[in-house]
């Protein structure tokens, strides 16, 4: 795993601890000073490594694994 995917991973996480929900990937991207478009990239490489599942169609989808 990447440094940027953990800070990704720990922003993720962050956002479940304090909301109760994933963030969608405009808030990930905020969060990490990033296009929503990077961090859909972030997020797909978390889901191929195992870290993450992704609901697919599912606004706020993403929960850690």
């Amino acid at each position: 795993m990447t440094p940027r995917q953990q800070q990704a991973l720990d922003a993720i996480r962050a956002h479940w601890r304090a909301y109760s929900e994933s963030p969608t990937r405009a808030e990930l991207g905020r969060a990490l000073g990033i296009t929503a478009v990077s961090a859909h990239l972030l997020v797909r490489g978390l889901q191929r490594a195992g870290r993450v599942v992704v609901a697919p169609r599912v606004h706020r989808g993403i929960d850690v694994a």
